[in-house]
């Protein structure tokens, strides 16, 4: 409530007090009494820190006199306001708004002198109480702004109100000593007035304890700020550490640096004298910093089989865990540490922290350390997650490093194998062989034995002792000797250190030996004796496949000279059945000869013309004979193997006249139904043999049919891509059980004599050698019908 308010309350209040009392009875007195207040006034002690409350030892005068029969409340009223006007420098309502206390005992004091009939000493106890509850609750003052200054207040208010109750409660006395003699009150001013000075004393003194205390808290604060400053040194201390370890950890850094930055920054941060890293699952020794009592003990931990039950707990129950006292067993790693704690990181292991002195760990230790175990768990698994994958990246280098080794190696192998696979003679595999050998396997010298034939040597000479060869090929792999100083086979040659001999092994059997030598101990590795082996094994496999090939070589030809023998004799065999065709043929010509030749002898002499013509028809037939010891002569040679076009029309027209006595002699009638420009590629010798085969044949096939069913039909049609040629006859036909043999070497049912066999199986030979085919179709008593289809002949076109 402001001032100005409370003037005016206070102004009503004294003036309704006036009003209601009457005037004083002794006005000298009362004037006296005024005066003195006044003067007491004077004396009065300001308090609070605005000078808003005020300790006036004139209240016991002002209320005795508003008590008293004599006087009354008039007289305290007026002289309470003529105060508020001498002090009028701030404001006279609120002057008098601090009156308000002394206002309302004057009030009570007037209302009840006016109302109440009671007796006056309940008045002595009513307006001093209402006085001091005014004065205690009402009048406020300005709140302290400084600590200090509320200090002093509160002192100010502990020691002056009891002065201010002492000088309300004697202000009963003074009203009844005032009323047995009015000069009584003279008498108490003295002692009023030293009431100010008690009043000052409590001011001084509250002001100097307020100010000891003050001193006293300022020291104190001073000390707790050096302990908060050294707090904070230590604090700004442990964060650049914390900031550095998180700094470390963000850096992704490997297991090693993770684990060794941990203890590091734990032994900065706390008093410590053990810290261990364990890791893995059980979780053992990986990092630490411990006594050298102890280091030993952690050193030999995987052979001592000895475990740490703290850290064992805090891995299994996934939490922190802490040891007070040393536990009573003994058996444990760090046995000295009494206290300690473990702190789980993370799935990846345990941080150990241990003191050998008892001394627990603090509150903020602890969040301090569960704090870096809670980063560095997650940077262990970061540094796991990288070990594992360069590990993982290790391993691949070293697998591809070994692969492209492997691949490196089976190249060699594959073109070693390339070479030799590309090749049946023998000479030129062992020197591709050699080749191999020499640019997959290091040595100073080489010496291939084989058997049944000759080997190889290069490089220095050698003479392997025989009993080394010996078990070589009884251990049926590459025999290494890696120092011959050593080995009871000796050296074999001068100089040789190591040496390596593998055997040529072909389905089982040994067909060689190699013999590898060195002038340094221990040259040649396990994977070189692999890739020895595997290359001793195809160049045994490829030699004797060149073995094999050279006999098949030679089987073939002795199986190609057997062919043409037995063409040739299918060829005499038909020739001989042509015997008795080629003596009719050359019996006319001879007996025209020899009837000439006599006319002419006879007729020399005298007629010389008819001679003359006689020997030119002798001429002719001597030319006729020749004609057909020459067709017979061309039938009978080997081919040639000369390939050129010929008109397989006129090849056919050129064998029938030369089968014709022997048609005519079996009663057959030919027909011809040819193509004419029907050209093929081939020997014109052989396919004479092929068309007088199926002739003679078809010929045979009817000796037992009437005279009008023996008719041979010869076809000849072309394309631009074949010439197909059919000998038709009207015989038996072929049995079921016969069709599939007819083209079989010496297969035959003609009678012993009259055939061998070999017809039909040359002629299917000659038509293969001109890339044709030769088919046959037959019907029991129809007759068959043999097709030989040739490619036509294609001119080239430059």
């Amino acid at each position: 409530m402001s001032g100005s308010i409370l003037g005016s309350i206070s102004i009503v209040m004294l003036l309704s007090s006036a009003l209601l009392s009457t005037l004083p009875s002794e006005p000298f007195a009362a004037l006296i009494f005024g005066l003195g207040a006044l003067w007491l006034e004077g004396g009065g002690v300001n308090l609070g820190p605005d000078r808003s409350r005020r300790f006036s030892p004139a209240v016991p005068l002002y209320l005795a006199m508003a008590m008293s029969a004599g006087f009354g409340p008039t007289p305290a009223a007026l002289f309470i306001v003529l105060d508020a006007v001498y002090r009028m420098e701030h404001g006279i309502l609120r002057q008098l708004g601090q009156r308000i206390p002394l206002a309302l005992g004057l009030l009570v004091s007037a209302g009840w002198s006016a109302t109440s009939s009671l007796p006056p000493a309940v008045l002595y106890g009513v307006c001093p109480a209402a006085y001091l509850l005014a004065h205690w609750s009402l009048q406020e003052a300005k709140p302290a702004t400084t600590r200090e200054e509320r200090l002093v207040e509160r002192q100010v208010q502990l020691r002056i109100r009891p002065l201010e109750f002492g000088l309300a409660a004697l202000s009963p006395l003074m009203a009844v000593g005032v009323q047995n003699s009015p000069w009584f009150m003279v008498a108490a001013l003295p002692l009023l007035a030293c009431t100010h000075l008690a009043a000052e004393n409590v001011l001084l003194t509250a002001s100097d304890e307020t100010v000891a205390q003050v001193l006293e808290q300022l020291k104190g604060a001073q000390d707790q700020a050096r302990r908060v400053s050294r707090q904070r040194d230590k604090a700004l201390q442990e964060k650049q550490v914390l900031e550095g370890f998180s700094q470390q950890l963000a850096g992704q850094p490997s297991l090693e640096a993770v684990t060794t930055s941990l203890v590091a920054t734990v032994g900065k941060l706390m008093s410590l004298d053990n810290a261990v890293i364990f890791l893995g699952d059980p979780p053992e020794p990986f990092s630490y910093r411990v006594s050298a009592s102890h280091q030993n003990a952690l050193q030999g931990a995987a052979l001592t089989a000895l475990r740490e039950p703290l850290v064992d707990r805090a891995f299994q129950q996934k939490k922190p865990c802490l040891q007070k006292q040393a536990p009573s067993s003994k058996e444990r790693l760090l046995r000295q540490d009494e206290t300690a704690a473990a702190l789980p990181l993370g799935g990846a292991g345990v941080l150990y922290i241990g003191r050998q002195k008892v001394q627990n760990f603090t509150p903020a230790e602890l969040e301090r350390l569960k704090w870096l175990a809670g980063k560095a768990a997650m940077a262990l698994e970061l540094a796991f997650k990288s070990h594992e994958e360069a590990h993982r990246r290790r391993r691949q280098e070293q697998t591809i490093h070994g692969l492209e080794r492997q691949v490196a190696w089976l190249s060699r192998l594959v073109r070693g194998a390339e070479a030799m696979a590309s090749s049946l003679q023998s000479d030129i595999l062992k020197q591709r062989f050699t080749a191999a050998i020499t640019q997959t396997v290091t040595h100073t010298g080489g010496q291939l034995l084989l058997e049944g034939s000759a080997g190889s040597r290069w490089g220095s000479p050698l003479e392997p002792h025989p009993e080394l060869l010996k078990a070589a090929q009884e251990n049926a792999r590459p025999l290494v000797i890696e120092d011959t100083s050593q080995s009871r086979f000796g050296s074999p040659g001068e100089g040789v250190r190591s040496v390596v001999v593998s055997p040529l092994l072909a389905r089982q059997e040994c067909i060689g030996m190699l013999v590898l030598a060195s002038d340094k101990p221990g040259a040649f590795t396990g994977e070189q004796m692999d890739l020895l082996f595997l290359l001793c094994s195809q160049a045994a496999m490829a030699l004797s496949h060149a073995g094999l090939y050279s006999q098949v070589v030679e089987a073939r030809r002795q199986l190609e000279e057997s062919q043409a023998s037995l063409v040739q004799s299918s060829k005499l065999t038909a020739i001989g059945q042509l015997a008795a065709g080629v003596a009719h043929e050359l019996n006319s010509p001879l007996g025209a000869i020899s009837l000439s030749v006599g006319e002419a002898i006879n007729q020399l002499d005298e007629r010389p013309e008819l001679t003359r013509k006689f020997l030119n028809q002798a001429q002719v037939a001597v030319i006729r004979s020749k004609a057909i010891v020459d067709r017979l002569m061309a039938y009978s040679r080997k081919p040639q193997n000369e390939l050129q076009s010929l008109s397989l029309q006129a090849v056919i027209r050129d064998t029938v006249d030369f089968l014709a006595f022997q048609l005519r002699s079996a009663g057959v009638d030919l027909e011809l139904k040819l193509k004419e420009d029907a050209l093929v590629e081939g020997e014109e010798q052989p396919l004479q043999q092929v068309i007088t085969n199926l002739v003679l044949n078809a010929a045979q096939s009817m000796e037992d049919n009437t005279a009008d069913r023996k008719t041979l039909t010869i076809l000849l049609n072309a394309t631009s891509e074949s010439v197909v040629m059919e000998v038709k006859d009207l015989g038996s036909g072929i049995p079921q059980e016969n069709f599939e043999r007819i083209f079989d070497p010496f297969f035959t049912t003609k009678p012993v004599g009259r055939g061998t066999g070999l017809g039909l199986w040359a002629c299917q030979q000659i038509v293969a050698q001109h890339q044709g085919t030769l088919t046959v179709t037959s019907k029991l008593e129809h007759g068959s019908t043999f097709t030989v289809s040739l490619p036509a002949f294609q001119p080239s076109h430059s």
